[in-house]
């Protein structure tokens, strides 16, 4: 349907008036303006003979807009000057009877032109798009003072004209025999009007009936005419078929309505029951003439003169009256039951662009079209709006004419069929061609296997342009096409930080059949991951292994369990009627070529009553094993439990003659898991049973049972069934040449694929994926895919998928299929005889080829084939491939989903001293099917963060080096003074118990706390909190609280707000006095709150997205929005500004002003936040962080309301730093400002989510030029971090990151990163700047935040504290940081000599550590123990001497005991043979 100016529509009134009220809810674009209603397609392929339409009004709206990829809407395609002394008083348009409907005749109009004649003006078409513009003089036999008003085309083949002379009115009725022959038909005269009303009327014309019937006898015609002071009359003419005459009906004056008292009509619009008459000013009157029952209704609140108006039909009950006022021109709605006028509060009021009054407008398709004056010239506008889905007027098109026309004189537009329109004027008549905003897509368009183009989108109001622009990818798809090419992704650089690993997604960058990937790199650590080889170990499984060692009747290989994640698979063989089982577990390493399969037999064989036919493992508790018993002529369902230790259930299908199926088998089960049941199809009976296993079978006496017939679903036949696990609601069956998509529930069919067309058989395999259906046909050797609407299930659709040359085998088990997975394996065997493993994986199709590898095969025993059975991972497919004849000759092979190259640096060997070492990586991609090759080399870039840490030769901690006074000292020091390399931690062990490490950062909470715990309140949820030098402020949503910021209960108060919000953003005064939130409104709005003390005052602000804000040191709050994407207008406020005290609107700056003035773009802007300092007076610097354009600067004049800009791209300064990374700017902090004579410095620190953050000087000249210089850098440390929250203030920087799992970090978790601005010990710096990158001196875990997260964080002005808090649980967390490290010695007096600990520094992935000798360097420092521990030195002089005289006496021990050894043995040679072992025992 379309609405409102559409031809037809059926909805109800209420349906209507609820679209009315959303209509009228947004305000008028009349600026610059672009809304995305919903992202365009980034890929679409195309076949030959197949065209896709894109109409691109349902993907944007907005103002004036024009496409790249779509034809100009309206291009003037016949022009034709008149040459003239004479106005138009009216023209018309003849759309009745054969004289004017010629077969190259598109429209004709009647032009009553000021001397009283009359012409014809013809549109002929020429070609398609081209015209003749033709005209013709009438002249109509007038006596001298006859005077004519209006000229229409009430009848087939008549022109009425309205005239009058000194004693009657009269019409004349030309009768046409062709467009250049009419007579006088009749003339119609009446009297002259009492009253003198027709005098000097201000408004006369002939209105037909709106409503009228065609084929009615009588048609009626009414002349009105109205006076300049107020008196109007309304004169009746019948057309009586069976007369073939014109009778003078009733005639009417504003006496005859006495409800008519003090209302002046200016025009009629007539119905049949009724009429319209629309006033002088903001009223219409409807009533019926025959009834003195007017009502009148006002339609706007100004006094406004209405200039025109008319009706359009909407439906046969609803009609849309427009009307043109005081410039204006405004909608609505009539309802003919109930002879009213709708809510004016619901009317639709169309944007007037510089206009100063309507002219002339009309319907074409569903725009409504208007020629205009235009304000302060005598330019001609023209203007189209849309409004076709009851949505917001939008200007669909405007533009400034080149011919003028003047105050006295009129123009007109009328629509030529739904395309063209043409404007008639007194000097001119131009034809306009209307091009649908469709993008045709074809092969014409495609010119390649890939197309890029690039979709822009553009809005322009004079100097004003706001574009939008969205990349598309075409393909041209033929079948067996060979060709493969590059993707517009374009691979140059690799960042990757060491030890982290990385996949390149090579499948981003290249499109073509079985492509195939050689890698070759200076790198070591690199390796493609496509396919990889799988080794098999059947050392657990001796059963299974001997059953491979001859032929089986039946071998399957499956995941454990459909649909969940994990690497454990079932492995069957039948042989000797026998089922061997074995479970099998994949030992995946991502960094290997080769993986592992480690087999275990599950339970000894199971002996089986026949052949089986099908083992289903999907069910989480049982597996279905199927048996045919020939002997016994049924079939067996065998359900066992998961280990197969117990049989639970068996279920016997047999020979069933009421279904007449043969053998009264399954010709297939399967297992649908949204019911959980089995389903037995009986292809010849036409009969699905379904069997429950739901509950416990252990305990169930049967298996519970019912049926669906082909009956039961209104077919003749019922050959198969699918299942999908995206489609869940739908069982997909096969009937003969065509598959149903059938409703679960109702078993209503929703949707018939036919494929009769296509396969000449109706034996074919299918399955069904999110948006398509797969079917295979062996006899007809095709593939065939039906893409379908994923809401709908109607086909979309159809393409053949190409074989390239090979032969399906679809005999025995010599394929499989899944039809969760996408994929499809078949062995083949080209016209060479080479046999091969085709894999084609339909997943992704089209976006990725569905041909995803040729495997080549060796022949098999026999040359009989290969039984191929496929299970799933998470990312790839692994199939068995087993000769049919020898299954001990048998393989696996793995195959990966998408390709990517697999980098890792977390390697043996591997030298991380540098900085950044860049890699040479030539990647070369290719395909067996061609020659072609596709080079997508790139450069590896490896960034070590985190610089290995050691230990400095000469490294001493200055302040432990003396020896202090006796008591408790503690020494600062830098952990860099002893060490080298990314510090992280530091801590002290080995160390005696009057000694004790005090770390930089200290957790003045040392776990966490409950807020509400901390501050004795039921605060919960926080959203939001700042601390200051003397509150604490916290917001929830609907609580606000203020502490002392020492924690004191002393200031403390509880406010619940008068709103509750999901408030985003929470501002300060400078005496913390005052306190602003910020939210955003669900009616485009922003709502800001100001608390003082007790008292709340709301206030709200235009932003239609996202805002900012700052309180300035003079009590200014200002805001800043950020661009909506997806709507935005050039008439948004970018910058307001509010008094503080009073919330009063001070101002706005748009972003048309700086977008004319400054050429800042907005087009791709995301605003992150912004800083503002007061200069002086009434003048302001702003300084805000762009996403997309950097660092905007301005110097607001707030009394001036003029804002002079510039910016900076700020990413061209750093991009260096990590190539191949672009930033994703964060945050934006004001450090400090300083004046540098005449210049003003500021600086700031700037905060990315996946960079390095900068602390920038931005210098402002007093000629108000901005420039900007990197100061240093902060180092981001790991790739895959997302820098949350930031803090600072001038002298340290906090950064918290949330990290995952990964090489680096060990746990995930959200973690504070600390930096100092003043000492910078820790840096790293780069060959190419002029700044160094400075490490972090702790880390710190905030905390394992598995369902919660942290919301707000800040940091002290002047105590050095850091807070957090986190959203759910309400944890409070405080930090103290300290300018250095310390190391605390509780008494000196207890270190001695061989006092020492060991210092330990680490990172996130190495450590070292330095063994201290404390007392050692003490003496060393004060040898003489002269020093201020002389007492103490003086000690270790006895300790000496005590030594000494100890050693003397043991001494002398031993020579006495060896002098008495001797004289026991009677030796008395001195110069025996006494050995040291001897002496020791001895002794």
């Amino acid at each position: 349907d379309s609405f409102p100016f559409g031809h037809q529509m059926t909805k109800t009134l209420s349906i209507i008036l609820f679209m009315l009220l959303l209509a009228c809810q947004g305000a008028l674009a009349t600026k610059a303006d672009i809304q995305v209603l919903q992202q365009p397609p980034s890929f679409i392929s195309v076949q030959e003979d197949v065209s896709e339409e894109l109409d691109l009004n349902d993907y944007f709206a907005g103002f004036n807009l024009s496409f790249s990829i779509a034809p100009n809407k309206i291009t003037q395609v016949d022009t034709r000057n008149l040459i003239r002394a004479k106005a138009f008083k009216a023209v018309a348009p003849v759309t009745q009877g054969s004289a004017f409907n010629l077969s190259h005749v598109r429209a004709t109009y009647a032009a009553l032109q000021s001397d009283n004649q009359f012409g014809l003006i013809q549109i002929t078409e020429a070609t398609q798009h081209s015209f003749d513009i033709l005209t013709w003089q009438m002249r109509l036999t007038l006596a001298e003072g006859d005077n004519c008003f209006d000229i229409i085309n009430p009848l087939p083949n008549e022109i009425w004209v309205d005239c009058q002379n000194s004693t009657h009115n009269f019409v004349l009725r030309l009768s046409f025999s062709s467009y250049l022959n009419f007579n006088l038909n009749q003339i119609i005269s009446t009297k002259r009007l009492s009253d003198n009303i027709d005098s000097s009327p201000t408004k006369r014309t002939l209105k037909a009936v709106v409503d009228s019937d065609s084929s009615s006898d009588v048609q009626t015609v009414y002349r009105f005419i109205a006076s300049s002071d107020g008196k109007f009359s309304i004169e009746e003419f019948l057309y009586v078929q069976e007369l073939s005459g014109v009778q003078v009906g009733s005639a009417r004056t504003g006496a005859n309505f006495t409800k008519l008292n003090n209302f002046s009509p200016r025009s009629i619009i007539p119905f049949k029951q009724f009429v319209v008459l629309v006033g002088k000013n903001k009223q219409v009157a409807i009533g019926s003439l025959d009834k003195d029952n007017f009502e009148t209704f006002q339609l706007f609140k100004d006094d406004a003169e209405i200039e025109s108006a008319q009706i359009q039909k909407i439906t046969n009950k609803i009609y849309i009256l427009l009307v043109s006022h005081g410039g204006k021109l405004s909608g609505f709605y009539l309802s003919v039951p109930i002879m009213a006028i709708l809510d004016p509060e619901l009317a639709l009021t169309f944007p007037a662009i510089d206009t100063e009054s309507y002219m002339s407008y009309t319907v074409i398709d569903e725009y409504l079209a208007t020629i205009s004056r235009k304000k302060n010239s005598g330019k001609t506008l023209l203007t189209l709006y849309n409004d076709a889905d009851a949505r917001e007027a939008d200007v669909y098109f405007h533009r400034e004419l080149d011919h003028t026309v003047s105050q006295s004189e009129s123009a007109w537009i009328f629509p030529i069929q739904e395309q063209f329109l043409v404007v008639i004027t007194k000097d001119i008549i131009e034809v306009y061609f209307h091009a649908p905003q469709i993008m045709v897509v074809d092969h014409s368009l495609a010119y390649d296997l890939i197309s890029l183009y690039e979709l822009e989108v553009e809005s322009v109001y004079y100097d004003q342009t706001v574009t939008r622009e969205f990349e598309i990818e075409l393909h041209f798809y033929t079948e067996n096409d060979t060709s493969i090419a590059q993707r517009k992704d374009h691979l140059d650089y690799v960042s990757l930080q060491y030890p982290e690993t990385f996949s390149v997604p090579i499948w981003q960058y290249t499109y073509g059949p079985a492509l195939q990937m050689t890698l070759q790199s200076s790198f070591p650590h690199t390796l493609v991951k496509d396919q990889d080889n799988v080794t098999v170990s059947l050392d657990k499984a001796p059963n299974l292994k001997k059953a491979l060692n001859g032929s089986l009747g039946f071998v399957e290989f499956k995941q454990a369990q459909l649909g969940v994640a994990g690497y454990k698979y079932y492995f069957f063989a039948q042989t000797g009627g026998k089922l061997y089982t074995a479970s099998c577990d994949l030992d995946l390493k991502i960094n290997q070529t080769t993986q592992t399969l480690t087999c275990t037999d599950l339970v000894d064989p199971i002996t089986t009553d026949g052949d089986i036919m099908t083992i289903i493992t999907d069910h989480k508790d049982y597996v279905l094993v199927g048996e045919i018993e020939y002997f016994d002529d049924a079939q067996l369902l065998k359900i066992y439990s998961k280990d197969f230790k117990t049989l639970v259930k068996t279920i016997t299908i047999t020979e069933d003659d009421e279904e007449s199926d043969q053998d009264g088998w399954c010709s297939e089960v399967l297992y649908d898991a949204s019911t959980q049941q089995y389903l037995c199809v009986k292809r010849s009976a036409g009969v699905v049973l379904k069997f429950d296993v739901s509950g416990d079978l252990a305990k169930a006496t049967s298996v519970p049972q019912t049926k669906i017939t082909a009956a039961d679903l209104g077919l003749a036949s019922l050959h198969q069934i699918r299942l999908s696990i995206y489609n869940t609601d739908y069982y997909f069956v096969q009937t003969e040449h065509k598959v149903l998509a059938i409703e679960k529930k109702s078993l209503m069919t929703v949707s018939t694929f036919d494929f009769s067309s296509k396969f000449t058989t109706t034996h074919f395999e299918y399955f069904i994926l999110m948006d398509k259906i797969v079917a295979i046909s062996y006899e007809d050797q095709k593939i065939i895919e039906i893409f379908f609407d994923t809401k709908t299930l109607k086909k979309v659709e159809t393409r053949s998928v190409g074989l390239f040359g090979y032969h399906i085998d679809l005999s025995h088990k010599f394929w499989d299929t899944s039809n969760s997975e996408g994929n499809f394996y078949f062995q083949g065997k080209n016209a060479y005889g080479d046999r091969a493993l085709l894999v084609y994986d339909f997943t992704f199709d089209p976006y990725h080829h569905p041909l995803r590898a040729i495997i080549p095969l060796t022949k098999p025993k026999l040359d009989y084939g290969y039984y191929l059975r496929i299970a799933h991972g998470d990312s790839f497919s692994i199939a068995l491939i087993l000769d049919s004849m020898q299954a001990d000759v048998f393989s696996f092979r793995l195959v990966y989903t998408l390709p990517v190259v697999y980098v890792s640096t977390n390697q043996t060997g591997f030298n991380a001293k540098d900085f950044e070492s860049s890699y040479d990586m030539t990647l070369e991609v290719k395909s067996p099917l061609t020659r072609q090759t596709i080079d997508l080399s790139f450069t590896l870039l490896l960034t070590v963060s985190q610089r290995t840490i050691t230990a400095k030769p000469n490294g001493t901690i200055s302040a432990l080096n003396n020896p202090p006074a006796s008591g408790k000292y503690c020494a600062a020091f830098d952990a860099h003074d002893i060490f080298e390399g990314t510090i992280f931690t530091v801590n002290i062990t080995d160390k005696p118990d009057h000694v004790e490490y005090i770390p930089r950062v200290t957790a003045e909470f040392p776990t966490y706390h409950d807020i509400s715990k901390v501050f004795q309140t039921g605060l919960t949820r926080v959203r939001l909190i700042t601390m200051g030098h003397k509150y604490l402020h916290l917001v929830s949503e609907n609580q606000f609280y203020r502490f002392a910021s020492d924690f004191s209960n002393r200031g403390k108060e509880e406010i619940y707000l008068s709103d509750s919000h999901f408030w985003d953003q929470m501002v300060v005064s400078s005496d913390e006095e005052t306190v602003v939130l910020g939210a955003p409104a669900y009616n485009g709005s922003y709502i800001l709150t100001k608390i003082t003390g007790k008292e709340q005052k709301l206030a709200l602000m235009p932003a239609s997205y996202t805002a900012h804000l700052a309180i300035s040191s003079d009590n200014v709050l200002f805001a800043v929005s950020s661009p909506d994407y997806y709507n935005f207008s050039s008439a948004d406020t970018f910058v307001s500004y509010y008094s503080l005290d009073k919330m009063e609107d001070l101002g706005e700056i748009t972003f048309a002003s700086v977008i004319s003035d400054y050429s800042l773009n907005f087009n791709k802007s995301n605003i992150r936040g912004f800083e503002v300092v007061h200069k002086q007076g009434f003048t302001y610097d702003l300084i805000i962080l762009d996403d997309s354009q950097g660092l905007i600067f301005g110097h607001l004049d707030i009394m001036k309301k003029q804002m002079v800009c510039d910016s900076v791209n700020l990413t061209i300064y750093v991009e260096q730093d990590l190539p191949g990374e672009k930033p994703d700017w964060k945050t934006i902090k004001l450090i400090k400002t300083r004046q540098d004579g005449t210049d003003t410095v500021f600086e700031v620190i700037v905060t990315a989510t996946n960079y390095h953050s900068y602390l920038i000087e931005v210098t402002r000249t007093e000629a108000l030029s901005w420039s900007i210089r990197v100061v240093k850098g902060f180092m981001h440390y790991f790739q895959y971090a997302e820098n949350q929250l930031t803090a600072a203030n001038e002298r340290f920087f906090a950064v918290l990151a949330s990290l995952s799992s990964s090489n680096i970090n060990k746990e995930p978790g959200e973690y504070l990163f600390f930096y100092d601005l003043v000492h910078c010990n820790a840096s790293t710096n780069i060959a190419w700047r002029n700044y160094a990158l400075i490490d972090a001196f702790q880390k710190v875990k905030v905390g394992d935040l598995k369902t919660d997260f942290t919301l707000a964080m800040g940091m002290t002005a002047q105590t050095d504290q850091v807070f957090t808090t986190s959203f759910f649980n309400g944890f409070f967390n405080l930090y103290k940081v300290n300018s250095d490290h310390q190391i605390c010695i509780g008494k000196t007096e207890d270190v001695d000599s061989y006092t020492s600990f060991k210092i330990n520094a680490y990172n996130d992935y190495s450590s070292t550590s330095l063994d201290y000798f404390i007392g050692r360097k003490w003496e060393e420092a004060d040898p003489e123990g002269e020093g201020p521990r002389a007492h103490a030195g003086g000690s270790s002089f006895w300790k000496v001497l005590l030594w000494i005289l100890l050693f003397a006496v043991v001494i002398a021990a031993v020579y006495v005991i060896a002098k008495r050894i001797k004289q026991r043995k009677g030796i008395v040679n001195l110069q025996g043979h006494l050995n040291d072992q001897q002496v020791y025992q001895e002794l």
